[in-house]
Formats: structure tokens, C-alpha cells, sequence
């Protein structure tokens, strides 16, 4: 989350992260190559897809804390003017540190966690639909 203070470039890195959400909803909706695909990539694409989705909105709706490294003048200023927001777009022009100290920053950790929670649900949601799929031949040999 280094492009949140970017402003507008911060659409950039947006943008790639958008592209690769494109690109695999495009291959898992061309006829041509959702065959070709494996049953695995068939079966847990979309679950996949969908996790990617949630993570470039939380990366553009980040969670926010207040600077570590702020003078008293600035927190001052910024707790009299409004509260902090829980979550804040990554153009905010309150991101802005290239001419005076930012009125929040992105809580990395907290981002950080949400990603994991989404993969590891993901993940799971991935198992399940494997595990729910193979054959449960139950013979018994004699």
C-alpha cells in the first residue's frame, strides 16, 4: 500500500490489480480455454476470482490510523477538524504527504489481516468444494 499517498498514480498499481481480475474472469469464462483448464482451476476458479475481487476493494477502500510520526501541531489539527475515518479511498487527498504531514495512513497490519482472512476462507471454501465433488465409492471387497 506504498501508492496510497500517490494520489492519482495510485490508480496505476489499481489498474494492474485490476487487469489480472479481468484476465482470469476472461479465461474462466472463454469456452476455449475453461475446457483446457484443470478440473481443480474449473471447480475453485471462481471462488478464486471472487477473492481477488474483495481484495482490490479493500485496496482501494484501505483501513486507516493516524501517522506514528506526526508533530503535536498536526494531530491537533487533525483531531479538531473531523474524526478519523475507519476507512478512507486511496486518492484521499488526506493521504498527501508531499507537503505536509497526512491526516492518516493506511493500517498495513489491518489490511494485511483482511487479505489473510480472505485467503484463508477462500482456501477453505476451495477444500470444501473438492472434498464435496469426489466420488465416495464405498465397496466393500469380499
Amino acid at each position: 500500500m506504498l501508492f496510497a499517498g500517490l494520489g492519482w498514480l495510485g490508480v496505476v498499481p489499481l489498474g494492474v490489480q485490476g487487469l489480472v481480475v479481468a484476465s482470469g474472469a476472461f479465461l474462466l469464462s472463454s469456452d476455449k480455454v475453461y475446457r483446457n483448464l484443470s478440473k481443480l482451476a474449473r471447480k475453485c476458479g471462481a471462488v478464486v476470482l471472487f477473492a481477488a475481487v474483495l481484495m482490490v476493494l479493500m485496496t482501494m477502500f484501505p483501513p486507516v490510523i493516524p501517522p506514528w510520526r506526526s508533530p503535536p501541531q498536526a494531530q491537533s489539527s487533525a483531531s479538531t477538524s473531523e474524526p478519523l475515518p475507519k476507512f478512507a479511498v486511496v486518492w484521499d487527498r488526506r493521504f498527501d504527504s508531499s507537503l505536509h504531514v497526512p491526516e492518516f495512513v493506511v493500517d498495513r497490519r489491518g489490511l494485511a489481516r483482511e487479505w489473510i482472512v480472505i485467503a484463508a476462507v477462500a482456501g477453505l471454501v476451495s477444500l470444501l468444494l473438492v472434498a464435496r465433488s469426489k466420488p465416495t465409492n464405498v465397496s466393500s471387497r469380499v
